[in-house]
């Protein structure tokens, strides 16, 4: 049963950020196993989220892909927001 909730909140997760960001399904994928390691693990060390990433790679790899995508990516503020924004109950208005 946690397993399927588990699917669901990240597919719900994944659907959001591909809505709001408009990226390559390979960058949601590093967005969505970055901020669910984050949750996880409570703090962020790339050393210490690669190996909660994916778990059918090495931890050097995760790590490398951690570090590629932090050279590459730009997270723009205003993205951001919008996001995060996209999780709150919608209100009356």
């Amino acid at each position: 049963m946690k397993s399927n909730k588990f699917q669901t909140e990240y597919r719900t997760l994944e659907l959001k950020i591909k809505e709001h960001m408009g990226i390559n399904k390979a960058r949601v994928y590093i967005i969505v196993g970055l901020i669910i390691a984050i949750i996880k693990l409570g703090r962020v060390n790339l050393k210490k989220l690669a190996p909660l990433m994916n778990p059918k790679r090495s931890d050097r790899t995760n790590y490398r892909r951690l570090n590629k995508f932090f050279e590459k990516f730009n997270f723009d503020k205003k993205v951001r927001a919008r996001l995060l924004g996209s999780f709150l109950p919608k209100g009356e208005k």
